[in-house]
């Protein structure tokens, strides 16, 4: 839990972050794989310069709670204890879990699971993936051209065409 204060000190938000202790899962029985494809820093560099050859307009977003769209690999059954202050008791009085359907913050293999839901989103949308780059995406139409490269859930975007970016977002 966390205080957001303005400059004066006067509170402006409350902000609650729910992570997982992934330091307590075992490999083979909690999750298999943990690596997640993200842009090289070369690549970036190559899409700045390629935005300023071609004159592209250049956005960059970060997805917000990007992991709690990734579902989590189904052969897999992850539980957590409940937050602090929402514990609820089972009928006889037995302390409860909660069975995670998605990825929390936290997890071993959840920047590996919400890659995976980039890329498939991204690809089924017309996006190319880069074979030098699987951090990197491309998509054409006619003349117009956006380019994502992703970095967990930062994404430099770069196109020529407001249509297809607002599209996109």
């Amino acid at each position: 839990y966390a205080l957001k204060r303005d400059h004066l000190g006067t509170i402006k938000r409350f902000k609650a972050r729910l992570v997982a202790q992934g330091f307590s899962q075992v490999e083979g029985f909690d999750f298999h794989a943990t690596f997640a494809n993200t842009v090289g820093f070369d690549s970036i560099r190559v899409l700045l310069t390629y935005a300023a050859v071609h004159d592209l307009q250049l956005s960059t977003v970060d997805v917000r709670t990007a992991y709690l769209y990734a579902p989590l690999e189904e052969e897999y059954d992850i539980y957590m204890r409940q937050p602090k202050g929402y514990e609820q008791t089972g009928p006889k009085g037995e302390q409860m879990v909660c069975k995670l359907v998605k990825a929390l913050y936290g997890l071993r293999q959840g920047a590996r699971r919400w890659c995976i839901t980039l890329k498939k989103g991204l690809i089924s949308m017309g996006f190319k993936c880069c074979e030098s780059d699987q951090g990197v995406y491309v998509m054409t139409r006619d003349d117009s051209r956006i380019i994502i490269a992703a970095y967990v859930d930062d994404l430099i975007i770069a196109d020529n065409c407001p249509e297809i970016r607002k599209e996109v977002m």
